[in-house]
């Protein structure tokens, strides 16, 4: 869910009780120094923000993560489900990505799926975003998982079947075939045309949040004349077999076989904190794996106002036939939607 927009003011720390602000300046500077999100750190994190949530009021603990962090409620719930769920775990000497982590504390995720990725954790694998993913998809299709729905979702309210009351009779009324319509194929599942350049004022922005852009891994040196990254993978350097660090922009091809494949390094990398910063100009697919496995890592994400209008080789301006979305991944969201929402509407995640 989206957070809502946050008037950020300094915190008051003088209508506390002298115990109370002095424990919870203290947490707040601890969590200040732990915020390099090591999946210690985000255990440690998690159960200090449990520890302030318990003493301030109820209205106080919204203003003081707005105030000190900058961060909605969704992102500190983040942090305190792993709190919650991984007290007693010691990650010092386990290779798990802070992603993952987020992943497999969540209320849906079974069980087992958490057990199996610490016990492979344990055993020296390194548990990335990706490898935590295929293990709950795996736990979800088990049978102990699907013979149980009270586990589906926790916001659901389970009811045996022996327990409902009984449906009335359904009654459908006769069967007309639809009209035939000319077959179009779904904006999702786009397989044309992959040069789309970026607008120039989406640059500025982005460089206005990140300082700057280190590598965009999917362009031309056409586009980065406007892009200006320090470094750049072309169509034929193929970015997906190199390394990618630092503060990246990334506009990836729009042809579907090839943008799930950047969505998921993406991913990978800015799991394993190889990519301090990201921002990514996709389509606004919400329905498709890819566009999930981005918003899966990512901390903000803003829907621009009608279609991006594009600019191609040669100097034309066009627009696709589906609507954008820019997500950011990163520490910083607040930074990022107070730049990208002259673009549209969006939040924290």
């Amino acid at each position: 869910m989206l957070a809502t927009d946050t008037q950020i003011t300094l915190f008051d720390y003088a209508a506390l009780d002298a115990e109370t602000r002095i424990v919870v300046q203290q947490r707040t500077d601890e969590i200040k120094t732990l915020v390099r999100r090591s999946a210690q750190d985000i255990v440690d994190i998690g159960q200090k923000l449990i520890d302030v949530k318990a003493r301030l009021g109820h209205g106080q603990f919204g203003a003081w993560l707005a105030s000190e962090f900058e961060w909605s409620y969704p992102l500190a719930a983040k942090f305190m489900a792993v709190g919650t769920q991984f007290k007693s775990i010691k990650f010092i000497d386990l290779a798990v990505a802070p992603s993952a982590l987020y992943l497999l504390a969540s209320p849906s995720t079974p069980e087992a799926a958490r057990i199996e990725a610490l016990e492979r954790a344990e055993q020296g694998e390194r548990i990335t975003y990706t490898a935590a993913r295929e293990i709950v998809q795996e736990h979800r299709r088990g049978p102990e998982f699907l013979s149980n729905p009270a586990t589906w979702h926790t916001s659901y309210a389970y009811t045996p079947p022996e327990d409902r009351p009984p449906s009335p009779p359904v009654i459908l009324p006769p069967y007309e075939p639809p009209a035939p319509v000319e077959p179009r194929p779904h904006v999702a599942y786009n397989a044309g045309n992959n040069e789309w350049y970026t607008p120039p004022e989406y640059i500025a922005a982005a460089v206005e949040v990140m300082g700057g852009i280190d590598l965009d891994p999917a362009t031309s040196e056409a586009a980065n004349t406007v892009v200006g990254a320090a470094r750049i993978f072309t169509a034929q350097d193929d970015g997906l077999l190199h390394f990618w660090q630092g503060r990246v922009w990334m506009n990836p091809p729009y042809a579907s076989e090839l943008v799930g494949r950047f969505a998921d390094k993406l991913a990978l990398h800015a799991s394993d904190g190889d990519v301090t910063e990201a921002i990514v100009l996709v389509n606004n697919a919400t329905e498709t794996a890819w566009f999930n496995t981005l918003v899966g890592v990512a901390s903000a994400v803003v829907f621009p106002r009608g279609r991006v209008r594009f600019w191609e080789p040669g100097g034309a301006i066009s627009a696709p036939l589906q609507g954008q979305a820019v997500i950011y991944i990163g520490p910083s969201p607040v930074k990022f939607l107070a730049a990208f929402r002259r673009f549209g509407w969006g939040g924290t995640l």
